[in-house]
């Protein structure tokens, strides 16, 4: 295994073919909205599918966020916030 620019390359051996699977790390940041959207969600009792499903996002998408797999744009970040009916400054909270 070794890092390039945030990027971390496993070298995996099967059988006789070497195999690299590339992984980015996380962006602490982005794992921060995702648990806060995650803890916001769940207090009001919604699943990731009907959060999806109100906001008008794929809720593959929302799983993402959650997991800080993606960089959300602001205007999602804002749709989110006003469906959880939360300012957006209590997403990105630390």
């Amino acid at each position: 295994m070794f890092n390039i620019a945030n990027t971390i390359i496993v070298d995996l051996y099967y059988g006789n073919l070497y195999y690299y699977l590339i992984m980015k790390e996380k962006n602490q940041s982005l794992v921060n909205l995702g648990n806060n959207i995650r803890k916001f969600r769940e207090a009001i009792g919604l699943s990731q599918e009907k959060l999806a499903a109100l906001v008008t996002l794929h809720r593959n998408y929302v799983g993402q966020v959650e997991r800080g797999e993606v960089n959300i744009s602001y205007l999602n970040l804002i749709k989110l916030a006003t469906t959880l009916e939360v300012g957006v400054e209590d997403l990105i909270k630390s």
